[in-house]
């Protein structure tokens, strides 16, 4: 809807598209309905003001309606959340054990080697091969600690996100019993 709106010429001049009626329009849309607006502007040089065609504002509120829709929406992201938080402190937990496992592994085999080592006078091929899986399952053991504190990084961050869902979940069913005091 059009009305007639009228502003003095030393307020700042307003941008365009604070007065096109449809921001989709298209360019030609666009120009035309400029050149429309320029030619109904009437300028009185002894008041200095104008008197413009111009599409009346849409008066704005500060009601902020939340449907159930948007309600259940954020629920189900909030949840969805969850479970993956919940599989990945499955991971992580399943990557510690396997990291204690095989802690208790190389423990056991680099006792073996040193014991075998401080028993004989003489290095043999045999115990070389012990002392290199020993030092493997060490190696192993520091990749695999690596990879469970990935694991607990990543579950701590998508837990992050999940409380943060469901605080927005609890902010909008609120807001949703005051836009709906009916449904309350």
């Amino acid at each position: 809807s059009f009305a007639i709106n009228t502003f003095n010429q030393a307020d700042p001049p307003r941008p365009l598209h604070s007065i096109v009626p449809h921001s989709n329009m298209n360019l030609l849309q666009l120009v035309v309905f400029h050149a429309a607006i320029t030619a109904a502007a009437t300028f009185s040089p002894s008041s200095k003001s104008s008197t413009c065609i111009a599409p009346s504002r849409p008066k704005t509120s500060q009601l902020h309606l939340v449907s159930e829709a948007d309600v259940i929406k954020s629920v189900e992201i909030a949840e969805k959340l969850w479970d993956e938080a919940l599989a990945a402190r499955k991971i992580a937990n399943e990557v510690s054990v396997r990291a204690e496992r095989l802690g208790q592994d190389a423990e056991t085999s680099t006792s073996d080697v040193t014991a075998s080592l401080k028993e004989g006078k003489s290095i043999s091929v045999e115990k070389m091969e012990e002392a290199g899986r020993a030092q493997n399952l060490s190696l192993e053991l520091g990749s695999l600690l690596d990879e469970a504190v990935e694991a607990q990084k990543k579950a701590d961050e998508i837990e992050a996100l999940a409380e943060e869902a469901l605080k927005k979940s609890e902010e909008a069913f609120a807001q949703f019993l005051i836009d709906n005091p009916e449904e309350a």
